[in-house]
């Protein structure tokens, strides 16, 4: 609506984009498509977009865009898209010559704890809060305290429950991939 409101170039081609041009607040399906890439600058895809006549409508038409000599040279030039979202755009280039999709494994670290009272039973779920050593129900009541911090604190925990000793908590959590 707000496309069709502003007269913006393609509003009246939009068939069952409306969902994607309102998470964007585009239209055009090249500028949907790199917004969705992880360009975060809606100013830089549209200006992008026009100032190359871009035309693609999927990752692989995005990708051949994006490596093609015209990019790359307007790329190297000192403000472009825009003065304003030339950070953005720059962020977006480093992105995808590391890859863009980066794979984060999945860690564990076993922790030991001394208990309030009597350990919970094996696999309970319980939360570790890092910062404090605290290990706590689900719904926040101490339980215990870790004997040791964790090797790096963490905010990506995924997972913490009574090993099978019953006086450890196993702490899963993502790890970034490194470099």
């Amino acid at each position: 609506m707000h496309a069709v409101a502003v007269s913006q170039d393609g509003a009246d081609r939009i068939q069952g984009r409306a969902a994607m041009a309102v998470e964007v607040g585009s239209a055009n399906r090249t500028v949907i498509t790199l917004l969705r890439a992880g360009l975060n600058s809606r100013e830089a895809a549209m200006a992008a977009v026009a100032t190359t006549g871009a035309t693609f409508i999927d990752r692989a038409g995005m990708l051949g865009w994006w490596r093609s000599k015209q990019v790359g040279l307007l790329t190297n030039t000192g403000d472009w898209p825009t003065a304003q979202s030339r950070h953005a755009w720059l962020q977006f280039v480093d992105a995808k010559k590391k890859g863009g999709r980066l794979s984060w494994t999945r860690e564990a670290e076993v922790v030991q704890v001394d208990w309030f009272g009597d350990a919970p039973d094996v696999d309970t779920r319980v939360v570790v809060e890092p910062d404090a050593g605290l290990v706590l129900t689900p719904d926040l009541v101490r339980l215990g305290v870790l004997r040791s911090a964790l090797r790096q604190p963490r905010r990506d925990i995924v997972d913490a429950r009574v090993s099978d000793g019953r006086d450890a908590v196993v702490v899963e959590y993502f790890e970034p991939p490194s470099g």
